[in-house]
């Protein structure tokens, strides 16, 4: 099964090399789809990421922990890449520790937040179908979007989660055990690796350099 994801910007740091690997030990393909040439780890396909969508659409949030990074764009982009392929996109922050049975029409998962009852996660998406039109909706409301005041979330998961539930499409929404068994306002908490679940959401975005290698000594 071919695993897609997406990566703008300077080389690949190590947590992202080891997501990749993980899902590549797991058994599957891995799409990494790219604007430029940099390093890959052994065994990933490298696809042009102008044939998803054009780099001149390119965007970033106003504000937020995300301000000026491709966390915006990423949003755009996998919306687009499961219209048009459909297939199992995740971000480069999950790392897979056992194979899952992605037999479904659908596959999201559900992840905690203090601030939303229901609130679902973007980090990894699956489509049996192409051309499903919740992703050409998602494409749609982030370009009506973009030009106004967003930060962090506001494209992802908060916009997504309210598709979902106005697609009524609450059935393939996984548990959060299955994916992101740790929630983001407790991130730390990756660090005790002993989840019974399927992958896990490592929140690249929230460490620091010295907490990032003690996370990414204990995953290698």
């Amino acid at each position: 099964m071919i695993v897609n994801g997406f990566w703008y910007g300077s080389e690949l740091g190590e947590l992202e090399k080891l997501c990749i690997e993980s899902w590549i030990k797991n058994g599957y393909e891995f799409h990494l789809w790219l604007y430029d040439d940099i390093e890959v780890p052994k065994g990933v396909v490298v696809k042009n990421a102008d044939e998803i969508i054009y780099f001149n659409q390119y965007f970033t949030y106003d504000g937020g922990v995300s301000k000026g990074t491709p966390v915006a764009f990423s949003n755009l982009f996998r919306a687009r890449l499961l219209y048009k392929l459909g297939g199992l996109y995740t971000d480069l922050d999950v790392f897979c520790l056992k194979p899952y049975d992605f037999n479904k029409r659908f596959v999201f998962s559900e992840q905690g937040d203090s601030g939303w009852d229901y609130h679902l996660a973007t980090c990894i998406l699956y489509s049996e179908n192409k051309r499903e039109r919740i992703f050409d909706d998602w494409s749609d409301w982030i370009l009506s979007m973009k030009s106004g005041i967003i930060k962090h979330g506001d494209l992802g998961p908060n916009l997504f989660t309210k598709l979902v539930i106005d697609n009524k499409l609450e059935k393939y929404v996984l548990p959060k055990e299955h994916f992101c068994p740790v929630d983001w306002e407790s991130y730390k908490d990756v660090l005790e690796h002993n989840f019974d679940s399927y992958g896990v959401h490592l929140y690249r975005s929230l460490w620091n350099q010295k907490e990032l290698k003690k996370l990414i000594s204990i995953y290698l």
